[in-house]
């Protein structure tokens, strides 16, 4: 599981995993990073899962298909 770095945008990191990879992403902002994934997910075809961990403050996103 990637942690995604803080000079790398969310879309990208999103656009570069491969089905079954997961990024952990902190907790800042939870819709965008949902809203972020969904958008991706209609425009390229993609499906992503997103897990709130409430205990450390992140965010996991999934890639699906």
């Amino acid at each position: 599981m990637k942690q995604l770095a803080k000079k790398i945008s969310l879309r990208q990191t999103l656009l570069e995993l491969v089905p079954g990879e997961a990024v952990v992403v902190e907790a800042y902002n939870p819709e965008s990073v949902r809203a972020t994934a969904c958008s991706l997910g209609v425009v390229g075809g993609r499906k992503y899962r997103t897990k709130l961990d409430r205990q450390n403050a992140t965010i996991t996103v999934t890639r699906i298909r």
